[in-house]
């Protein structure tokens, strides 16, 4: 579990991402934008405690409330889930990522009102 950086952006990936990748407690940047992912984001993901990156744009069959999982990613500092299926809400915690300066969530199915959380990133 030493791994920091997983990249695996733009190939023909298919099938849902493992539960198993929550075992990766040291990665910080996770990339796999542009596949063919399917199903949901696993919430055991919301351990991985260093995420700095994370980015599952353009997998458009993938989908799962991602904003409460992101919360305890007190590290963030970028978060694109733009061209997925991730529903749900924008979560008032969003607010508590300091570090955050990219957010893209464009093209899904986020819905409900953006908290004022959101004014302190």
């Amino acid at each position: 579990n030493h791994v920091e950086t997983l990249v695996l952006s733009i190939n023909d990936l298919t099938g849902s991402i493992s539960s198993g990748l929550s075992l990766l407690t040291s990665l910080k940047h996770f990339d796999v934008e542009g596949n063919d992912l399917r199903g949901t984001i696993p919430q055991g993901l919301s351990g991985l405690t260093n995420m700095e990156f994370f980015d599952i744009q353009s997998n458009d069959n993938l989908g799962g409330q991602v904003f409460d999982m992101v919360s305890g990613f007190h590290h963030l500092r970028h978060l694109d889930v733009s061209a997925t299926d991730v529903s749900g809400t924008i979560s008032e915690d969003i607010g508590e990522l300091q570090k955050l300066t990219h957010l893209h969530c464009s093209n899904n199915k986020i819905s409900g009102t953006v908290h004022e959380s959101i004014g302190n990133l």
